[in-house]
C-alpha cells in the first residue's frame, strides 16, 4: 500500500496507530511531496507577487532565483537567496513560504517554524502557509499545534487539497480516533475508491473495535484494487478475530498467491483456520510465489 512515495506493510504485525503516523508523517514532513515537487502553489505564490505593482525588483530577482534553485534541489543556494529575498522585501511571503520548504529539506525544523510564524503574521489568511507550517509541526511532533492550523484551514476552506487527510492522521496520533474517523469518512464521501483513506480507516475501525465496518472497507479495498496484498491480510485478520475461520483461510491462501510479503504470518493463520474448519492442508497448500 503506497502512501506518498512510500510503500508501507503493516497488516502482518499488531502496530499502533501512532507507529503507524510517525512513520507516515515524518515522511510526508521531510519530503514535502503534496506541493514542492511539482512546484505549482510556489509558483502560484511568485507569480503573484511578480504581478504586484508594489513588488520590490531586487527582491523578484532574488525570490525567482531561490525558486528555481529549490526546484534544482540546491537547497543551500535556495535558502541563502531566499533569505536576501526576504530581507529585501520583508512582507514578501512567498518567498517566505518556499524558503520554509526549503529549511524542511535541509532538515532545519525550527527555523522553518521561524520562517513560517513570520510569514502568518504578514498574512493570516493564506491557507498555504497554515498548511505549510503544519507540516513543520508535524516533524516536531507538536501535533495540537498541527491540528490548531488545520483546522483553520478548513473553516476558510472545508475541502482544502490535503487538509483533511493530515488532520486525521494527526488525530490518530493522538488517539482522537472519532474526529480521524469523520475525515476519513468526509473524504471517502467525496472519492470513495480513494485506496489510502480506505486503509486508514478500516484500521480505525479495527482500533475502535468495529470489526464489521473494517471488513466492509477492506472488501471496498478489495474490489477496487484486487492485486493489492494487504487489504486480504486485513480482512483475514478480522475474520480470524470474528471466529469466521473459513473467509479467514481463503484470504490469507489469496495473499500467499499474491506474494504477500507477510508470508509466514499468513502461512501460520492459515493453517490454524484449517484446523478449525477441518481443512485437509495438504490440498489447500500453496507456495509463494
Amino acid at each position: 500500500m503506497r502512501i506518498g512515495c512510500f510503500k508501507l506493510s503493516t497488516n502482518c504485525l499488531v502496530v499502533k496507530l501512532s507507529t503507524v503516523l510517525l512513520t507516515t508523517l515524518c515522511a510526508l514532513a521531510a519530503s514535502c511531496t503534496d506541493s514542492l515537487a511539482k512546484a505549482s502553489t510556489d509558483r502560484l505564490h511568485f507569480k503573484s507577487y511578480q504581478n504586484n505593482p508594489k513588488r520590490n525588483l531586487k527582491a523578484c530577482d532574488k525570490y525567482i532565483a531561490g525558486l528555481m534553485a529549490s526546484e534544482n534541489g540546491d537547497f543551500g543556494s535556495a535558502i541563502a537567496l531566499l533569505k536576501e529575498a526576504v530581507a529585501l522585501d520583508p512582507r514578501c511571503t512567498g518567498a517566505m513560504y518556499t524558503l520554509g520548504s526549503c529549511y524542511m529539506y535541509d532538515e532545519d525544523y525550527r527555523n522553518s517554524l521561524a520562517i513560517n510564524n513570520q510569514a502568518i503574521k504578514v498574512d493570516a489568511k493564506d491557507k498555504d502557509l497554515h498548511y505549510r507550517r503544519a507540516f513543520t509541526y508535524v516533524s516536531l511532533f507538536k501535533y495540537k499545534e498541527a491540528i490548531a492550523d488545520l483546522d483553520k484551514i478548513l473553516a476558510m476552506d472545508p475541502k482544502y487539497d490535503g487538509g483533511r487527510a493530515l488532520r486525521a492522521k494527526c488525530n490518530a496520533g493522538l488517539g482522537n480516533l472519532k474526529a480521524a474517523l469523520d475525515d476519513y469518512s468526509s473524504m471517502l464521501s467525496d472519492n470513495p475508491r480513494n485506496e489510502e483513506d480506505l486503509l486508514h480507516r478500516a484500521k480505525l475501525y479495527t482500533q475502535i473495535g468495529d470489526p464489521q465496518k473494517a471488513i466492509s472497507d477492506y472488501s471496498a479495498l478489495i474490489k477496487f484494487y484486487p492485486d493489492e496484498y494487504e487489504s486480504y491480510v486485513g480482512r483475514a485478520d478480522r475474520y480470524f478475530a470474528l471466529g469466521r475461520f473459513k473467509e479467514a483461510g481463503a484470504d490469507y491462501n489469496t495473499a500467499i498467491l499474491k506474494g504477500t510479503d507477510c508470508y509466514k504470518h499468513c502461512l501460520h493463520q492459515r493453517e490454524l483456520c484449517f484446523k478449525k474448519t477441518g481443512k485437509n492442508n495438504q490440498e489447500s497448500s500453496v507456495r509463494r510465489k
